[in-house]
């Protein structure tokens, strides 16, 4: 039975439905073109015989609530008290990391720290979209959010660095969990159409919170900055339950609800066996220790849990050794910099054998690894992260050095990007909803990104006005909103209902990873050439050592103006400049691939391959494309007034 499931979700995955494999109705309404969608009830037993459980649950959801219910409006804004959680949270632990690190002089930690973070946050996504499918989307928030805040009560508490970094990669699994979770429900209640704009929706508190998160880590860390972050990290475990704790609820109560109503499968309705047994119709089973282990250790199977751990440990081995070797005796000639390095390879050959010949649910699978779409979005995303983590990892840093802004300023300067990747995403979502396409946005995006990052490697040195800075992070975040809309929506698009959620995490697992692959590239060129850089400009080991363990302390012992502070700048500018280039010359790559991404109509569907609505009903829809272009001036021989379009977006 496992084997025909296999088989049935590889044939739907290597038959992507696009408008001309679909039937079409075209009708006219009162003179106007128009679309008559034709719904007709999938197959109960086919759409459940592949279908697990959490996915069932959410569209029973969606069958048993208009988007009008007052439980699907309630759903809404609990979405966007989730969002706004993991927003405040995302625009202030930034700058509470430099402090923090700062403050037990080991600011040479961050890049470690974010590689630590990308891997552990990475490998999690396939387990975290598993307990989404496998039980429900609300037991995975209860799961991440007892994650998150044990992770922030490790941080606020530390006395180490060690533990502070134990703590950042516990918290950040939890932070990157709640984004995880909260796309796979976006994706599990709108439809194509929509998808773009209602994902750039959970980034909406992005606008406003980056600036109130910088008045409150101003605020916090005025004057002495060397304990305020346990206050910006600490109130976290407060913050969040308070606002994630709604949408458990309400998921709880519309999973009873559907239960009732019987929307439910008999196998994914608990209230349905339990009549069942008290009818005397099936019996109450209560199975042994073993095989509870047995169906435990099924799971463990499901999520290659062999095939993860030995891509973390690849990973870990690999790129850490770029940020530990310069702090190691004898460096790259350190045998325990070697070995790190020697066995991660060997670890990830074993992980690629493993996956290819015993892995019975592989991360390498075919299903996924045949899907064109899926692989321009993952090398697209991926060095879109290489190339950008690359920039971001001492940028910020390195402005903080060379100008004498407040921490306010400073962290005004920080959210730029942030917001104007919010801002132009929703702009990218509404460009999707009225054109049905997302390809030329993206290629126009990843063109644009890399202006921005052409903007950076000029505005180093001399060149480093406000105005440049400030347009290379606007460029930066326009270009990137684009293309990580388009991504997103075209490799959800590109699966069934099911796969729903193992796409997302898959999504995430590898461009994680490839932000990892980017800090770890910034990290050695960071920590191999800025102490170098310092002493060659004059500085003292000791003055050299402050600029490089921590630029808080350096911006107070050498203020604005004196030559020492020239120095520092002088040094750390020299330290970025191959850097900032190095990641111009990444951020070509993904526009290669935007060029041959498929591209999609965005409809009324869950997703191209199946045709089913977000609840699970089989929609009849275009099979004629050139017919739905001229109906509705969508196509290149349709209407080719953008007024026009615009409006019949809008309207229909």
């Amino acid at each position: 039975m496992e084997a025909q499931r296999s088989q049935a979700r590889d044939e739907m995955s290597h038959q992507p439905l696009d408008e001309k494999s679909m039937e079409t109705t075209i009708s006219r309404r009162g003179g106007r073109g128009g679309t008559d969608t034709n719904f007709r009830e999938a197959d109960p037993e086919k759409v459940h015989e592949i279908q697990q459980h959490g996915v069932s649950r959410i569209e029973a959801f969606s069958r048993l609530f208009s988007r009008r219910h007052p439980v699907a409006i309630t759903l809404y804004f609990c979405i966007l008290a989730v969002a706004v959680s993991f927003s405040l949270d995302q625009s202030t632990t930034a700058a509470y990391d430099v402090y923090a690190t700062a403050a037990f002089d080991r600011q040479s930690y961050i890049g470690t720290i974010e590689i630590a973070e990308a891997i552990i946050v990475a490998v999690s996504k396939p387990f975290i979209a598993k307990i989404c499918d496998v039980f429900s989307r609300q037991t995975a928030y209860i799961i991440i959010l007892v994650s998150y805040v044990v992770g922030y009560i490790i941080v606020a508490s530390a006395n180490t660095a060690a533990a502070l970094c134990v703590g950042r990669v516990i918290s950040s699994t939890g932070q990157s969990g709640f984004d995880l979770i909260t796309d796979i429900v976006v994706g599990d209640l709108s439809p194509l159409q929509w998808r773009g704009f209602t994902s750039a929706l959970t980034s909406f508190p992005y606008l406003f919170l980056p600036f109130v998160g910088s008045k409150i880590q101003a605020s916090l860390c005025t004057g002495n900055t060397n304990h305020c972050w346990r206050w910006g990290y600490g109130m976290f475990c407060i913050i969040a339950p308070v606002l994630v704790s709604p949408i458990i609820v309400t998921l709880v109560y519309a999973d009873r609800q559907a239960e009732k109503a019987g929307e439910l499968s008999f196998a994914a309705s608990r209230l349905e066996t339990k009549r069942a047994i008290e009818a005397g119709t099936m019996q109450a089973q209560r199975g042994s220790v073993r095989e509870r282990f047995v169906t435990f250790c099924r799971l463990l199977d499901e999520i290659d849990l062999i095939g993860l751990l030995l891509l973390a440990m690849a990973f870990a081995l690999i790129l850490l050794p770029f940020s530990l070797a310069s702090d190691a005796d004898g460096g790259w000639s350190n045998a325990s910099m070697i070995a790190m390095f020697v066995c991660g390879f060997v670890i990830l050959i074993l992980f690629i054998v493993w996956d290819v010949r015993w892995a019975h649910f592989p991360l390498l699978n075919k299903r996924v690894w045949h899907n064109k779409t899926f692989i321009c979005a993952v090398i697209i995303d991926i060095f879109y992260m290489v190339s950008g983590n690359v920039r971001s990892t001492y940028y910020t840093t390195w402005v903080y050095v060379i100008k004498p802004w407040s921490n306010y300023n400073w962290g005004n300067f920080v959210a730029i990007t942030t917001v104007s990747l919010t801002f132009f995403g929703l702009l990218a979502g509404i460009y999707q909803r009225i054109f049905h396409r997302y390809k030329v946005l993206q290629i126009f995006g990843l063109s644009l990104r890399i202006l921005a990052l052409g903007i950076t490697y000029w505005a180093v040195g001399p060149n480093a006005s406000t105005a440049a800075l400030v347009m290379a992070s606007l460029l930066g975040g326009m270009g990137g909103a684009c293309s990580v809309v388009g991504t997103r929506v075209a490799s959800q698009a590109s699966v069934p209902h099911q796969d729903l959620a193992s796409i997302i995490s898959q999504l995430s697992l590898w461009t994680k990873l490839g932000s990892s692959v980017g800090s770890a590239i910034s990290s050695t060129m960071y920590t191999n050439t800025y102490m170098n850089n310092l002493l060659e400009e004059g500085l003292s080991s000791e003055d050299a050592l402050v600029f490089y363990s921590s630029s808080t302390k350096a911006r107070v012992k050498f203020p604005w103006g004196t030559e020492k502070r020239e120095a520092g700048i002088r040094a750390f500018t020299n330290t970025v400049r191959p850097i900032f280039l190095t990641a111009l010359c990444l951020s070509v790559i993904p526009l290669i691939f935007g060029l041959i991404m498929p591209n999609y109509y965005l409809g009324k569907t869950q997703n191209v391959v199946d045709g089913t609505t977000n609840g699970g009903v089989v929609v009849n829809e275009y099979v004629n494309e050139g017919q739905r272009d001229r109906d509705t001036g969508d196509g290149i021989n349709g209407d080719k007034s953008w007024v026009r379009k615009l409006w019949k977006g809008v309207r229909n």
